[in-house]
Parts: structure tokens; sequence; C-alpha cells
């Protein structure tokens, strides 16, 4: 049997805005302005939003 490494997780921080649900979040967040501290954090090619809680905002 043989085992080959695991290649690691890489994990690259973009803006807002490249994330590839930014528009869909930003047409159903009740505040759009908490997308003003977002980033779009990009997991295998993937980037996705990532909205900081705060505000009338306490997460989900």
């Amino acid at each position: 049997m043989t085992t080959s490494a695991a290649e690691p997780l890489t994990v690259h921080l973009r803006p807002a805005t490249e994330a590839y649900d930014y528009e869909h979040y930003r047409n159903l967040l009740a505040d759009p302005s908490v997308l003003t501290d977002s980033f779009a954090v990009c997991v295998y090619r993937a980037p996705l939003l990532a909205v900081p809680v705060g505000g009338p905002r306490r997460g989900g």
C-alpha cells in the first residue's frame, strides 16, 4: 500500500465583490451596509462571501 502526502489546504482572502455569492447575499441582507467589512474566502478556487457579525447582524 502506498500513501501520498495530502496537499496543504490553501486559503486566500479576496475583495468581497469577487465572491461567487456576493450579489445573492447583497440582495438578501436587511442591512447591506455590513458588506463594507466583508471579504471573499477562496478555498479550492471558489471564493465565497464572509460577512462579519455585528450591529443588527447576529450571525447566520
